[in-house]
């Protein structure tokens, strides 16, 4: 499979169309301390192509800070692709509202359109618009920059606000009706103090309709959310903490780890609610961790220092391995989960894809030409400005979304031949 599809249309439209005339300095809105960003984009998009087995550019309205895939797959009404929605948190607009549900239009696997697409960017033509229809809008005044659907409960949707508010969405709507409905606002939930710099939020996969969300204080809120009703926990503190960037719950046993600006990170347990650990892991603020999916004792934690950090939490008293090829600071770590020795990590705006497989691994010829570490798999440089939101695909391997103020969300996934992984 090899396809790459290039949606420049600023109209809020339930279907986009494919426009590609449009990629231009002004409407890219290159940042001025950044001018050499546009014409990389330009070798980029020459190049990718050869590069990626998927390649799908749609442009939104307005500036992008989160995405996050649904997990059911559907059937496609066209041949050789499948449909899936993804949830976006956004800028708002004076009648687009800042959480958006899309729906997309994903080729087959198995489809193959190599040679088709490189002709078609040869002759300049273009290929069938793969739509991408808006599903429905949640409205608040507010931007989200975070996210997240309750795995218990796919169409209850919390969002963090420009604000650090925690407001609640039911889009229950759109899987029982045709037409264009918006997402029920639920509730805004009190809690963490108003600053507009903390944005992590997480349900909980043990306990039924628990959301946590951290505040620019050292507090994890916490809320019992069943139905409309909404019930706040108790604020869990490590008093070594301040303001605290990221969270995360274990997947299979009763641990939240949290992410914070003063070096590091937090395990609680979330039944008594006391710290079992509180180790200083950067020499700057940590702005994200996350549990591995399956390995029930690994974890990452991305930081300031541009350095992201692997760790057992049997032995923490040093990091198993820290990837230091970035050169930005590491906004947001994120496991494969159906490939799960791999992870990606936004800085900037690119995302590299890491093996820690390869960790040790004898480095290259290539490796040693770019100066890069032989874990580091993919550098996937589509954006030009910064990565708000990465995830994968939880379905369908090896495909991810990202999104960037720039506006646009990028679906992609890497060519085999690149990375030169038959298992990936």
């Amino acid at each position: 499979m090899n396809t790459m599809e290039v949606d420049d249309d600023h109209q809020e439209s339930n279907s986009l169309e494919v426009d590609e005339q449009h990629l231009d300095s002004n409407t890219l809105e290159v940042d001025d301390q950044h001018p050499e960003r546009f014409e990389e984009l330009r070798i980029w998009r020459k190049n990718a192509c050869y590069l990626y087995d998927l390649l799908v550019l749609k442009r939104n309205a307005l500036p992008l800070y989160s995405c996050q895939w649904l997990p059911k797959v559907e059937t496609c009404s066209r041949q050789g692709f499948f449909s899936q929605t993804l949830l976006l948190g956004r800028g708002h607009g004076d009648i687009q509202g800042p959480l958006q549900v899309v729906r997309l239009d994903i080729p087959q696997p198995e489809e193959c359109y190599a040679d088709k697409l490189i002709d078609e960017l040869e002759k300049g033509t273009q290929s069938t618009s793969r739509k991408l229809q808006v599903l429905c809008l949640g409205s608040l005044d507010l931007d989200i920059h975070r996210v997240r659907y309750s795995p218990h409960q796919t169409s209850l949707v919390a969002g963090r606000t420009s604000k650090a508010s925690v407001v609640l969405f039911d889009i229950s709507k759109i899987f029982k009706s045709k037409n264009y409905p918006e997402a029920e606002r639920i509730d805004i939930l009190q809690g963490p103090p108003e600053d507009g710099c903390c944005f992590s939020l997480a349900w909980d996969p043990l306990r039924e309709g628990v959301l946590g969300a951290s505040g620019p204080d050292n507090g994890i809120y916490q809320w019992q959310v069943r139905d409309a009703s909404v019930v706040q926990l108790s604020c869990i503190r490590d008093p070594q903490q301040q303001q605290i960037n990221d969270l995360h719950f274990h997947p299979t046993e009763c641990i939240i780890a949290a992410a914070g600006e003063e070096k590091r990170f937090t395990l609680f347990d979330s039944r008594s609610h006391k710290v079992i650990e509180s180790i200083e892991a950067h020499e700057k603020g940590v702005n994200s961790i996350e549990f591995h999916p399956q390995n029930a004792n690994l974890f990452l934690t991305g930081s300031d220092d541009t350095n992201i950090a692997l760790w057992d939490r049997r032995m923490t008293q040093r990091a198993l391995h820290r990837f230091t090829d970035h050169c930005a600071s590491i906004f947001e770590v994120h496991w494969n989960p159906v490939s799960p020795s791999i992870f990606a990590s936004s800085a900037d705006n690119k995302v590299f894809l890491w093996d820690i497989t390869r960790i040790g691994a004898p480095l290259g010829q290539d490796d040693i030409d770019i100066k890069s570490s032989p874990e580091l798999l993919f550098i996937h440089s589509g954006h030009i400005r910064i990565v708000e939101g990465l995830d994968w695909n939880p379905k369908v391997p090896n495909i991810i979304a990202t999104v960037s103020a720039d506006e646009f969300i990028e679906i992609w996934s890497p060519g085999l031949h690149v990375l030169n992984l038959e298992n990936l």
